[in-house]
């Protein structure tokens, strides 16, 4: 295993103490730990240049976290975003992707200066070094928008564009492999918008309500969902009746639930209704309801905004932030860089604990624990759905086979040997003028009945008919072998059948 931290120490400064106040920045994982990244100063608003790093395989108290922590400080040039994305698609390797957001009022830039470019920017974490994202027909550069990691990259929506100030409603993606930008569907149902946010979930980016042209936050009893596979939109209504106004929190899809904590219902903090969220809202995508959850605020600022998140394990881990600036924080605690909330209760405890070792030697990112896919049980009846399956078309084989052979053995002529008949049915049908007679489903082996007189209309007895022809008249030209007898109707003798067969 790569040690990051010893990496790292060598190539900058370790910072001795850790501010943790930091709104804006991202949360990203490569291999076992957590790195935040970008973010600006919550006091002052100044950028900040450094990167945190904590080991996610230790078991310690969330008042411990500022111990836990190791802060590393890029060198100046080494510009990290404010609300923009900071992403690792494999959960592994040494490098992580930056776009977009913005520097006191700058695009992202290597060297503090604006820039006209606009792509995917690589750092490093074993060398320190930056490379800088040359992709073609990429975006305009934004910041405030949505990001949603996949295996194969990221998925941006909206935002607003850093040069013109304008609002978007575009949906792109970044390919990391092919270090390529596409852009996909747009609609005109899902307006245009910053501070927007979204997650991913299988095949599907559900995108929430941001601030729009007029300035305003747009509440939740709507969400835009949008299908990969088809590249087509649609509006979403949820089933929240009560206004709920929020901007600014990181959104955690955990399960069938989309997790939305913290933020805040207005971008002006001297607004007369400006209210900073300490509460957990958990949005069912089977039933579009949401369910509202009233965190313990003894185990750290539940009022948390502008902070990075992952859902680790059955946990949701949430790095730095800033506190209401207008309100205390929650419980009267202090504000420190980490809160922990228990998935399986929906409440805040004191204490992080570490995953399960294959969450972080799988290589399909947020896949594994934030977008899971079908449950065991669904999985288990689609299987057993499959095998059932299988087994009714060996049925419907073996049945047909069997009264295919049933039928070519009614048909074939009898044997004789040594002046007997031998044949391993007696049909109570014979052959007539009129052409060969079906054996009908009533015929029992070895009883005799009545001529039915029965047309058949197929000639091919392999057909799934299972008929022949009628021959019509003139059947009597036919081979006489073709034909099927019932010694009890027939009243003939075995040497008069003989006679016949042989004249």
């Amino acid at each position: 295993m790569i040690n990051f931290k010893l990496s790292l120490g060598v190539l900058s400064l370790v910072l001795s103490s850790v501010n943790p106040q930091l709104i804006g920045g991202a949360c990203s994982i490569v291999n076992t730990s957590m790195f935040f990244t970008g973010g600006a100063n919550g006091n002052t608003g100044t950028p900040s240049n450094n990167i945190y790093d904590i080991d996610l395989t230790a078991t310690f108290g969330v008042a411990e976290a500022n111990s836990q922590l190791k802060g590393f400080q890029l060198p100046s040039n080494a510009r990290l975003p404010v609300f923009g994305a900071v992403f690792n698609p494999t959960l592994n390797g040494t490098t992580i992707y930056v776009y977009g957001g913005n520097q006191n009022n700058a695009t992202l830039s290597n060297n503090g200066s604006p820039i006209s470019g606009q792509g995917v920017d690589q750092f490093n974490l074993m060398t320190g070094e930056w490379t800088r994202g040359n992709q073609a027909n990429p975006p305009l550069l934004r910041e405030s928008f949505a990001w949603m990691t996949a295996p194969t990259g990221v998925y941006i929506f909206g935002g607003r564009i850093t040069n013109t100030n304008q609002l978007s409603n575009e949906l792109w993606t970044y390919n990391v492999a092919k270090n390529d930008w596409t852009q996909l569907a747009n609609s005109p149902d899902v307006p245009a918008m910053r501070y927007t946010t979204g997650v991913r979930i299988n095949d599907t980016l559900i995108i929430f309500p941001g601030v729009g042209d007029d300035g305003i936050v747009k509440d939740l009893t709507t969400v835009y969902v949008y299908t990969i596979s088809t590249n087509t939109w649609r509006v979403q209504p949820t089933t929240r009746s009560g206004r709920r106004q929020v901007i600014k929190y990181k959104p955690i899809a955990y399960k069938n639930l989309v997790l939305i904590q913290g933020g805040v219902n207005n971008l002006n903090s001297t607004s007369s209704n400006f209210t900073a969220w300490d509460d957990l809202l958990a949005l069912d995508t089977n039933s579009w309801s949401f369910t509202n959850y009233k965190l313990d605020s003894d185990y750290g600022s539940t009022n948390r905004i502008g902070y990075g998140a992952w859902a680790i394990g059955d946990q949701l881990v949430q790095f730095f932030g800033e506190p209401s600036p207008t309100q205390q924080a929650s419980g009267g605690a202090n504000f420190n860089p980490m809160q922990v909330i228990d998935l399986k209760t929906f409440q805040a405890v004191p204490t992080y604990k570490p995953p399960p070792p294959n969450f972080f030697t799988s290589n399909v990112s947020i896949t594994l624990q934030q977008h899971h896919g079908l449950s065991t049980g669904a999985i288990v009846g689609i299987v057993f759905g499959i095998i059932g399956l299988l087994l009714i078309i060996i049925g419907v084989v073996f049945f047909y086979r069997r009264k295919l052979r049933n039928l070519r053995e009614e048909l074939s002529p009898p044997e004789y040997f040594g002046g007997e008949r031998t044949s391993k049915h007696m049909s109570k049908n014979i052959a007539n003028d009129n052409g060969i007679v079906w054996a009908t489903p009533e015929d029992v082996p070895n009883k005799p009945g009545t001529n039915r007189n029965t047309l058949v209309s197929n000639t091919d007895i392999n057909s799934t008919g299972g008929t022949l022809a009628s021959t019509g008249s003139g059947a009597q030209k036919n081979d006489m072998d073709q034909r099927i007898f019932s010694l009890e109707e027939t009243q003939l003798a075995p040497d008069e059948l003989n006679h016949r067969f042989e004249s």
